[in-house]
């Protein structure tokens, strides 16, 4: 294996994706791409209403990411891991990142990718769609899916 993509969105799966992702780096090797949609003109991020939609509040906020991303790549590299962020911009105004995902990916052609689940349940599914579902049957390449710590089986 040679590059693993982790799509890294800053819910609360992030945590154990990126652990999972560093280890499964540095047991193969492989050189490890954090991979981050912003979405700066979206009204919604994280399946919230955006807090603060100022400009000077979406700075901050993508500000607030970027060095997020960049503390974790320097984590990784302290631990041998071969990290590198990667913030890219999404268009979509109303805060979905697929299009940008699958791009990213295509361009990339990582031998793997995790993403995280969030398990918001068929009606939601149905209704706003998934991400994840999407992104797995668009992108034809292996992807390991890490479940929110707060699905229950």
């Amino acid at each position: 294996m040679k590059l693993i993509v982790a799509l890294i969105d800053f819910s609360e799966v992030t945590s154990d994706l990126v652990t999972l992702a560093g280890q499964m780096a540095r047991a193969t090797g492989a050189r490890l791409i954090l991979l981050h949609v912003a979405m700066p003109d979206a009204d919604f991020v994280d399946g919230h209403e955006r807090q603060d939609a100022s400009r000077r509040g979406i700075a901050v906020d993508l500000k607030r990411r970027h060095r997020d991303l960049e503390i974790l790549q320097m984590e990784f590299k302290k631990l041998g891991v071969d990290a590198t962020a990667l913030m890219v911009r999404g268009d979509s105004v109303r805060g979905n990142p697929l299009e940008k995902i699958v791009e990213e990916v295509d361009r990339l052609a990582p031998d793997l990718i995790m993403m995280g689940t969030h398990g918001r349940g068929r009606l939601y599914q149905l209704l706003v769609g998934s991400v994840t579902n999407t992104v797995v049957r668009r992108v034809r390449r292996p992807t390991l899916l890490i479940p929110s710590p707060h699905v229950h089986g």
